[in-house]
């Protein structure tokens, strides 16, 4: 009995629309296997970032330290704030003799007692949170290991909250002979120490913020 007539072309058409759909699918495949790399690769990289990023917090709060790069002395780009309260003085080579004061109408000035606890000289400069608030002399200084100076704070006018004084030091490196305007305008800031002074209004409650 004859057979049925076969459409060749119509028979090979199927076979190439079979092999299309056979290699879409393994591009689909391809294309999911390259995705859930990439995914993967990248939560890898999440998951090595994230450990050193709770170290540096945890670093940040207890050491005044700062640089521009990630993990070096605790500063992560955009969580470092050098007026921070929680960044506490305790591990910085200048100590203040009053860390926290509530200042009083009656005075116009207060000395404080700035010592270089360290073991080499320190060149340093002192900001305000809010220049129009304060004077300090001096402004910029050197203190060698074990000495001290008096920093002269002079109120321009009452605060009426907390404000904050920073002083920034860091090491001199010997047989520098520049003056310490200079030494601070190009200074490293891997090596910048943050010594903070808070200035609270005659209203603050607390005793220990009496002079």
């Amino acid at each position: 009995m004859a057979g049925s007539p076969v459409d060749f072309e119509s028979s090979c058409g199927g076979g190439e629309a079979l092999l299309q759909m056979n290699v879409k699918d393994e591009e689909r495949e391809k294309l999911e296997a390259a995705r859930k790399a990439s995914s993967h690769d990248i939560h890898r990289q999440q998951s090595a970032v994230q450990p050193n990023f709770k170290q540096v917090r945890k670093h940040g709060e207890d050491v005044v330290f700062a640089s521009e790069r990630r993990g070096v002395g605790g500063y992560v780009p955009g969580n470092f704030d050098p007026f921070d309260p929680r960044f506490l003085n305790k591990d910085v080579a200048l100590k203040v003799s009053k860390e926290r004061f509530k200042w009083q109408d009656s005075l116009s000035q207060v000395k404080l007692k700035l010592t270089n606890t360290g073991k080499g000289l320190r060149v340093f400069k002192v900001r305000c949170s809010d220049a129009s608030l304060f004077r300090c002399d001096p402004a910029y200084g050197t203190l060698d290991a074990g000495k001290h100076c008096f920093l002269c704070i002079t109120v321009t006018r009452p605060p009426t909250d907390c404000s904050k004084i920073k002083v920034e030091s860091l090491p001199v490196e010997p047989g520098d002979r520049r003056e310490p305007k200079e030494m601070m305008a190009n200074r490293d800031p891997s090596k910048l120490q943050y010594t903070h002074i808070e200035v609270h209004p005659s209203t603050a409650m607390g005793a220990d913020l009496s002079l």
